[in-house]
């Protein structure tokens, strides 16, 4: 990052060449950049000292990320840190950017906007949130799922709750019970369990009322959902029990009993 090329004092910047301007706050520089406001018009100095976009908005964010919100005409969008607007100012309301996309709102519905101004998902869902691990959660009416980052749904949005992608696969839930989907939008697990847990060394362990078993990440019972308890694999075994009666059981579903 560039080092400070002007001198702040207050709501006065002096630039290396000498001359000063005086705005009507005080300038505090943020991520190298500073809001500054002359006669109610809102923009932005570099570390120069010089305006990079013209005082004419009426509100701004910070800069985040490589991008500041700015407000015109009762309009939102974004600058880039050249003061260069990204796509329009023409959005009711705008999230910040994050990992290069941008949930942007429409009347009442969200889209995306990507970091070079273009729309990858018109303006449609109800709420949008942030890509993680290349997907987003978009809800439709009271309805959970999946967004692509070239805007193609991966799931449509028809579970009850989803929650986000890790080790390559995602909870979700329908009829109050849950189930799992890939990064193709299969469902590979169908909405069974009372309880999924995380995936340790390629198998998660599940539970329906109070019983558990244990299911691979294509979605398989590796080990039959009837145990009352057990324990995570170590060894290629899982301590387990049935009535009282205690054993093990390896990912092939079969039994050791003591």
């Amino acid at each position: 990052m560039k080092e400070m090329q002007c001198t702040v004092s207050g709501n006065c910047v002096r630039r290396k060449n000498g001359r000063t301007k005086r705005y009507d706050k005080p300038i505090i520089f943020v991520n190298g950049f500073a809001i500054v406001v002359k006669n109610g018009g809102y923009g932005f100095i570099d570390k120069r000292g010089f305006e990079i976009c013209s005082l004419r908005y009426e509100a701004v964010s910070n800069f985040l990320n490589g991008f500041a919100i700015v407000k015109l005409k009762g309009k939102y969008g974004f600058l880039n840190e050249r003061g260069k607007v990204v796509g329009a100012i023409c959005y009711d309301s705008v999230k910040p950017f994050m990992g290069g996309f941008a949930p942007v709102k429409v009347k009442d519905k969200y889209g995306y906007l990507n970091s070079h101004g273009t729309m990858i998902c018109k303006p449609k869902y109800d709420n949008a949130w942030y890509f993680q691990n290349n997907f987003a959660v978009i809800m439709l009416g009271d309805k959970y799922g999946f967004l692509k980052t070239n805007g193609e749904e991966l799931c449509a949005p028809i579970y009850e709750e989803v929650w986000g992608f890790r080790d390559d696969y995602a909870i979700v839930k329908n009829n109050g019970k849950l189930g799992f989907v890939n990064q193709e939008g299969k469902e590979v697990c169908p909405c069974k369990y009372d309880e999924i847990g995380e995936f340790e060394r390629g198998v998660a362990k599940v539970r329906i009322g109070d019983k558990y078993g244990y299911v691979d990440k294509e979605g398989n019972e590796i080990c039959p959902v009837k145990y009352d308890s057990i324990s995570p694999f170590e060894d290629g075994y899982a301590s387990m029990s049935v009535g009282g009666q205690r054993g093990r059981v390896n990912k092939k579903g079969m039994e050791y009993w003591e």
